[in-house]
């Protein structure tokens, strides 16, 4: 009896992982073949309203209400069985945006992030050439906070105006870390999108990280917190 209940347990656990792998493989083989070739004609998933998706000639209306069960019932499924990339893969059925998209979002947010890094240059050999021309020193102290060092001889109100001006650099320079911070946040999701649709598509997120690092040395008084 404890055999036999032991070797039902096993095949039973067997034909569990044998069903989880082929949900896996057809999900899958859905995206290769059929999502993916027919994404950018306007293949549409949406819940909460009846959809119409588009495949070659073939139009076919599904009631929203069945994708959003489906769709609420196949992730669960997918979790519970630990299938990371089928779950990601039936997420991006059901909540895509389309490739078009996509692809113009990715291109128009590298456009931005180009845009801010060449600014940032700017504002930082703007600030070295400011502080050589101008013979002082840029000190930062525990707190993070600059301050400079002028010549004896020079005035007062001179060394004022040259605080203040080394000020705006530094908050513009901050400005613009923290909105390329930002950006590149927005650029690594959106390539995670494409990569699911794309496995061999080159991001350009990880080059964005050190161009951005190598500005914040160039800069030297970087504080994050």
């Amino acid at each position: 009896m404890i055999i036999y209940l032991i070797s039902s347990i096993f095949f039973l656990s067997l034909l569990l992982l044998l069903l989880f792998f082929s949900l896996y493989f057809i999900v899958k083989f859905l995206i290769r073949y059929l999502y993916k070739p027919y994404l950018s004609a306007k293949l549409t998933l949406k819940s909460g309203a009846n959809s119409i998706i588009i495949i070659g000639t073939i139009i076919i209306t599904v009631p929203g209400f069945y994708i959003s069960t489906i769709k609420n019932y196949g992730m669960a499924f997918l979790l519970a069985a630990g299938i990371g990339t089928a779950t990601t893969t039936l997420y991006m059925m059901t909540s895509h945006v389309p490739l078009d998209d996509l692809i113009r979002q990715l291109q128009d947010t590298y456009s931005e992030t180009d845009r801010l890094f060449s600014q940032l240059n700017t504002f930082i050999t703007r600030f070295h050439n400011f502080v050589t021309d101008t013979d002082i020193n840029v000190v930062t102290n525990v707190q993070g906070e600059l301050g400079i060092d002028v010549p004896e001889n020079l005035d007062q109100n001179l060394a004022q105006q040259y605080a203040n001006r080394i000020n705006v650099f530094d908050n513009l320079i901050h400005n613009h870390i923290h909105n390329i911070e930002n950006i590149l946040k927005r650029v690594i999701e959106l390539e995670d999108q494409m990569r699911i649709l794309d496995e061999n598509y080159q991001t350009q997120s990880s080059l964005y990280n050190d161009r951005l690092k190598d500005l914040i040395r160039l800069y030297g008084h970087y504080n994050d917190k």
